[in-house]
């Protein structure tokens, strides 16, 4: 039995929730809806949709769908995200598969903000570093790594801004792993 669709917008991004059978266990459209708040709106401008699903929600032809991984051809059905280019048709928009995403990691971990963000950040902002390199700085490399090196700016900016409290402690513990190599 599927599950209603729900939709929320973020700056100009729709946020569409539909998931099959079951759904996640926490919330995840509040994870993106704060993870695109948290990001500067310049990085979101043509992206008009991220879509959070599942895989149960995949109907036959679209679980046999493969798509292009650094050259290697992949099943969508093993994905945690996609990008969709924008078409004369319809504009870009990222697909979210939320159970692939969360599917090693205990659910009361998923009910600290810290680690919801941190897993859904991670594919979030992935995908929206593959709709940056198209539509604002395309750059003649592999589009993985552009995307990639998106993802990990677009990381920093989010913490920063909202998990700032942690940096002093983050410095801490690396100095104390610093630390216990040099001593070893």
């Amino acid at each position: 039995m599927r599950q209603p669709v729900i939709n929320t917008t973020s700056h100009s991004v729709m946020v569409r929730e539909s998931y099959g059978a079951s759904p996640p266990s926490f919330d995840a459209g509040l994870v993106v809806r704060r993870l695109l708040d948290g990001i500067p709106s310049k990085y979101l401008v043509g992206l008009k949709t991220v879509v959070l699903t599942d895989t149960d929600g995949l109907n036959h032809a679209e679980r046999r769908k493969k798509t292009q991984f650094r050259g290697k051809t992949v099943r969508i059905r093993v994905c945690r995200g996609l990008y969709n280019h924008a078409s004369k048709d319809a504009p870009a928009w990222i697909e979210i598969f939320v159970d692939n995403c969360t599917r090693d990691y205990p659910r009361k971990m998923l009910a600290v903000a810290y680690f919801a963000d941190s897993l859904l950040g991670e594919v979030l902002f992935h995908e929206i570093g593959h709709h940056i390199h198209t539509t604002q700085v395309p750059e003649f490399k592999e589009c993985e790594d552009v995307a990639e090196s998106w993802r990990k700016r677009l990381t920093k900016i989010y913490f920063r801004r909202r998990y700032w409290y942690l940096i002093p402690i983050a410095r801490l513990v690396q100095a104390l792993v610093w630390l216990k190599k040099k001593l070893s």
